[in-house]
């Protein structure tokens, strides 16, 4: 909900500099916000946005503790995963067939290794098929992701993971920033504002001149 609610705001800014009602804007042109200058020509878009959100939902700045799994999605892809699990499929298979052969012709009557080959076929085999379940249900997912982001279908996980997380970078990057210039800010007011307060004081302690 924090990240829609920022995603709202970016929109509304990027239709305003485009001049337009367009109603979409990709993952991959969120991490040109940092770099692309607002309506002042010096605040980034990315700023000027944070600002706004800053003034009027403070609790929406908070959506990147939302996103835990974010870097792990970026480094990782689904792709080598699904090359994995499919490369380990293959050798067991392959370590099932081989073994069944060598029982078969070389050693009929060898319980210890019937009793493998029957391991590996009731417990190893059947978690396989349980991988592929999980896998499709990622798959899944990832599809229902790229469809509420209005983003093509054929991207990979990576391709749509790798520029959130360095959007989150510089999102956490830059709002950083801005409190660090805030609080210059206060000081500076509160430095300022000290002089005129012991003029004060010591213009109350005054006695009167009799």
């Amino acid at each position: 909900i924090r990240l829609r609610k920022v995603l709202k705001t970016i929109l509304k800014v990027v239709n305003q500099l485009n001049d337009s009602s367009e109603h979409g804007i990709t993952v991959e042109s969120l991490v040109k916000l940092a770099t692309i200058k607002a309506f002042d020509k010096k605040t980034s878009v990315l700023q000027y946005c944070i600002m706004l959100v800053l003034r009027h939902d403070e609790d929406a700045l908070l959506f990147p503790a939302d996103l835990k799994h974010l870097q792990d999605a970026a480094r990782l892809g689904l792709e080598p995963l699904l090359a994995e699990k499919l490369a380990l499929q293959q050798e067991l298979q392959a370590c099932v067939r081989t073994l069944a052969t060598l029982r078969e012709h070389r050693c009929p009557d060898d319980a210890p290794l019937a009793e493998i080959i029957g391991v590996l076929q009731d417990k190893l085999l059947p978690m396989c098929g349980e991988l592929d379940k999980r896998a499709q249900t990622l798959q899944a997912k990832f599809a229902t992701i790229l469809q509420y982001f209005c983003e093509d279908p054929k991207l990979t996980v990576q391709e749509f993971f790798v520029p959130m997380h360095k959007f989150v970078e510089d999102f956490l990057a830059t709002k950083a920033n801005i409190e660090k210039q805030k609080a210059i800010e206060a000081r500076k007011l509160k430095a300022s504002s000290m002089p005129n307060m012991a003029k004060r004081r010591v213009s109350i302690s005054r006695k009167p001149v009799s």
